[in-house]
């Protein structure tokens, strides 16, 4: 179970990302708790966590598990996903343990008091044969750049829409 809690750290250097970042007029206290809830019960604008189902009790620490819905460009997939970075009102980011490895990373970068910088990105370990490669370069990454944007826009709407009242 030790493989599980860690990925390992060169899997991010031999990846294809995919990043998308958006300006949103909120701190990022308040980006951050939407952010972390997502493991728990996705909310309507995330776009890739359609369900999920928690597995560990405490959701605020490396290593929490839930049982995730994940939509990876149009490809519905069950996996759990793993937490492995957790650093509060910073960044949270989890791993699929599916094959191959796939994993989202939200940042948040405080530009002003009341203006947050949300970048997400999504990586996926290189397969070795390179039809893979090129149908990734192909098809999935636009989609997935796609699908980053309209989840960035509906997060941004959703968490200025709170911050206002």
């Amino acid at each position: 179970m030790r493989i599980m809690n860690n990925l390992p750290e060169n899997i991010e250097k031999n990846s294809s990302n995919v990043s998308k970042n958006i300006l949103v007029h909120a701190p990022p206290e308040l980006c951050f708790s939407h952010i972390k809830k997502q493991l728990d019960s996705p909310d309507d604008w995330d776009r890739l966590v359609l369900h999920a189902w928690p597995v560990s009790a405490d959701r605020s620490q490396k290593g929490a598990v839930s049982q995730v819905l994940f939509n990876l460009a149009g490809n519905v997939i069950l996996s759990r996903a793993i937490i492995h970075r957790y650093q509060p009102d910073c960044c949270l980011s989890w791993f699929l343990a599916v094959s191959p490895r796939t994993w989202v990373t939200w940042h948040l970068s405080r530009v002003s008091q009341i203006n947050t910088t949300v970048k997400i990105t999504i990586g996926r370990e290189k397969a070795s044969p390179w039809i893979d490669k090129f149908w990734w370069r192909l098809w999935f990454q636009n989609k997935l750049k796609r699908d980053l944007n309209q989840t960035l826009i509906q997060f941004k709407h959703t968490i200025e829409k709170t911050y206002k009242m």
